[in-house]
């Protein structure tokens, strides 16, 4: 969708079902999650374990946009 997008300096580096292959290949620290209504809480919480597991972070940002007239 959007890999290799930067925004505010982070770089997008794959889908979430990419993850585990992404934290075998990088030495990141840990993983922010952009969310919306784009992720079910299932796939949240899959991404969230395979982190843990993996002795990386997790964090989620929320984006709520509101129509001004």
């Amino acid at each position: 969708y959007s890999t290799g997008r930067e925004i505010h300096g982070v770089t997008i580096l794959g889908e979430w079902d990419q993850l585990e292959s992404i934290l075998d290949q990088k030495g990141i620290d840990g993983v922010v999650i952009a969310t919306g209504e784009r992720f079910s809480v299932d796939q949240i919480e899959t991404i969230t374990t395979i982190c843990h597991a993996n002795g990386r972070w997790v964090r989620a940002l929320r984006l709520e946009f509101e129509l001004l007239d």
